[in-house]
């Protein structure tokens, strides 16, 4: 509902496919997961 309180979902998984696409090791895509989930 609060769309300006959170980032959504598409945006964060944009991310999240941009920085697995970028880096190919699994710690690298792990970290920036974690990162992006907490926020």
């Amino acid at each position: 509902m609060a769309k300006s309180a959170k980032p959504s979902k598409s945006a964060l998984s944009k991310a999240g496919k941009t920085l697995a696409s970028n880096s190919s090791s699994k710690p690298a895509k792990s970290k920036a997961g974690s990162t992006l989930g907490k926020g």
